[in-house]
């Protein structure tokens, strides 16, 4: 791995915040569905919660994300002044259920798009942002080989040196997959590594990128 996630993404504070409410582990434990072992393995940073469950605990403690999972960044003082100057656009309001929300990057990327086109002249999109974010997958090369994939099926169906169309068409994949755009739109579970590497190419802290609703 080109970044060691157990190094830079931390949950220990959790403990911390459960702890100054005053409340049982057992009871947290219970009204984030999980088993306690599992509550306490996050603590100590031996497995990584979803962002849907991450959401949920935060919801629970009535905290913001970033008092129970802190992210060391790669410094740019640049980009990280940005953020320095504005407050968060966000800010969980009206009928909360504790659902994972990425309104935060949503409303941050319209600011950061605005601010692009004020410094270059340019139109930039959210897709031209997010096709600059390699996930960690295919940065390690842990991304499967679809053509590979895709030749060997049609040799199995039709013989050795059978050729197509479709297996001489070459793509190049980039930035955040498809995936991982869906998800980020329809508010849906995403592993906390792919916020990590957002926030770590903006520069800024989780809160910017999800929250609850």
């Amino acid at each position: 791995m080109d970044i060691d996630y157990k190094t830079v993404i931390d949950f220990s504070n959790l403990k911390k915040i459960v702890d100054e409410k005053g409340f049982r582990y057992s009871f947290i434990a219970e009204k984030a569905g999980l088993r306690g072992d599992v509550l306490g393995r996050i603590f100590r940073n031996e497995v990584f919660p979803k962002t849907d469950l991450t959401a949920k605990l935060a919801f629970i403690l009535n905290v913001s994300v970033s008092e129970i999972v802190s992210f060391k960044l790669n410094e740019n003082k640049t980009k990280m002044t940005w953020f320095e100057d504005r407050e968060l656009p966000y800010s969980p309001d009206g009928e909360i259920t504790g659902e994972v929300t990425y309104e935060p990057l949503r409303l941050m990327m319209n600011m950061y798009l605005d601010y692009l086109y004020d410094q270059t002249g340019k139109e930039k999109t959210v897709n031209d942002l997010f096709d600059l974010i390699e996930p960690y997958r295919r940065r390690n090369g842990l991304s499967p080989f679809l053509n590979n994939a895709v030749e060997a099926s049609l040799k199995s169906r039709y013989g050795e040196g059978y050729k197509s169309a479709r297996t001489d068409r070459k793509y190049k994949a980039k930035g955040l997959t498809p995936q991982t755009r869906l998800k980020l739109k329809n508010d849906r579970p995403l592993n906390i590594r792919a916020i990590y590497d957002i926030c770590n190419f903006f520069g800024c802290s989780v809160d910017w990128v999800m929250s609850y609703k």
